[in-house]
C-alpha cells in the first residue's frame, strides 16, 4: 500500500489506517496527524474502518445513523483508550492484591499457622492457601 496519496477519496485515510493495523502507537499517530479527517467521519467509513482494522471492540458500535451523519472518531478512539487504561489499571490491582494475599499466605504458613487460622485472617479460600503453599516449596528449591 505505497503512494496512498493517489486516492483523493475516503479510501485514502482508510488505507492509511490498514497500513497501522495490529500497531497501536502507529495508528494513535495517524489519527492525530489526520485529526480533521477523522473529527468528521461518515457512518459508512466508520463501520467499513471497524472490520477492516478487526476493531469490534476498540470501535463500538454504533447506534443507526443516517448516511449522511458524521462520527468523531478522534473521540470514539480516546473513549476507547481510556476505557483500555481503566481496565488496566482495575485488573493490575486486582493482581497486585492477588499476589500480596498470596505472600502474606505464604509468611503465615513459613510461620506454623494452620490453614483454619490462614483462612480467618486472609479470607484466603483452601485453593489460595494450596497454591501458595506450593510456591513457597518451589521457592525453597531454587
Amino acid at each position: 500500500m505505497e503512494h496512498l496519496e493517489q486516492f483523493h477519496t475516503d479510501l485514502q485515510q482508510v488505507f492509511g489506517m490498514l497500513k497501522c493495523r495490529g500497531e497501536k502507537e502507529k495508528l494513535q499517530e495517524y489519527i492525530k496527524e489526520n485529526r480533521n479527517y477523522f473529527e468528521n467521519v461518515d457512518v459508512e467509513t466508520y463501520q467499513a474502518v471497524r472490520v477492516f482494522l478487526q476493531s469490534e471492540t476498540m470501535l463500538k458500535e454504533i447506534p443507526v445513523m443516517e448516511k449522511e451523519e458524521k462520527i468523531n472518531m478522534c473521540r470514539a478512539m480516546e473513549e476507547w483508550y481510556a476505557d483500555a487504561v481503566r481496565e488496566g489499571m482495575a485488573k493490575g490491582i486486582k493482581d497486585g492484591r492477588r499476589q500480596e494475599k498470596n505472600a502474606i499466605i505464604v509468611k503465615m504458613l513459613e510461620g506454623g499457622m494452620t490453614v483454619k487460622e490462614i483462612k480467618k485472617f486472609t479470607g484466603g479460600t483452601e485453593a489460595e492457601i494450596e497454591q501458595a503453599r506450593l510456591e513457597a516449596a518451589a521457592g525453597k528449591e531454587l
